[in-house]
């Protein structure tokens, strides 16, 4: 019995099903690229909430600063532009695996599951999937673009009201004194 496949392409066949080693090669180059894309989002989503702990950080060590209010309206601010571009990266409602049933899929899990779908094929991605490198990569894109810009417009500009307002990141509270 003869196999569909020659030799040189075995690696790549099962008798049963017949197919090309150059439709693997679009799958993985697909996959692979969904593969890059998925850690830039989560990276992405660490770094925001890192950066939203250290504004709030800024703001508690202000009790009794002149330039409290201030302070605190333009952390208000930056932390619901950085939960805005989270909030569309990734769900942060859920927070049980029922949760899931509830709350729509973000941008990651509608990538993660292209990349489940792909993976499961024995062939090429099909026309009607999205390119990562289009569609839902754009919107990916966007967002992770929009977070760039709050951290390289929007922190430097509360790091310089922080200095513009004599507020010092080593903040002491002054001693209360009792009379």
């Amino acid at each position: 019995m003869s196999l569909p496949c020659s030799a040189a392409q075995s690696s790549f066949c099962d008798p049963s099903i017949r197919r090309i080693p150059d439709e693997f090669k679009q799958r993985l180059d697909f996959l692979l690229q969904i593969r890059d894309k998925l850690p830039e989002i989560h990276e992405t989503v660490n770094a925001i909430r890192e950066m939203g702990k250290q504004p709030d950080d800024s703001v508690t060590k202000l009790e009794k600063h002149p330039a409290k209010d201030t302070v605190t309206d333009t952390v208000k601010r930056l932390n619901q532009n950085l939960s805005k571009v989270e909030e569309e990266l990734i769900q942060v409602k859920i927070r049980s695996g029922q949760d899931a049933l509830n709350f729509p899929t973000m941008l990651n899990d509608r990538l993660a599951g292209i990349a489940s779908d792909v993976g499961s094929a024995d062939a090429k991605p099909i026309q009607q999937s999205p390119d990562p490198d289009r569609e839902l990569s754009a919107e990916i894109d966007e967002q992770l673009a929009t977070c760039r810009g709050i951290t390289e417009t929007d922190l430097p500009m509360f790091k310089k009201l922080i200095k513009e307002q004599g507020v010092s990141v080593l903040y002491v509270k002054p001693a209360e004194r009792n009379r």
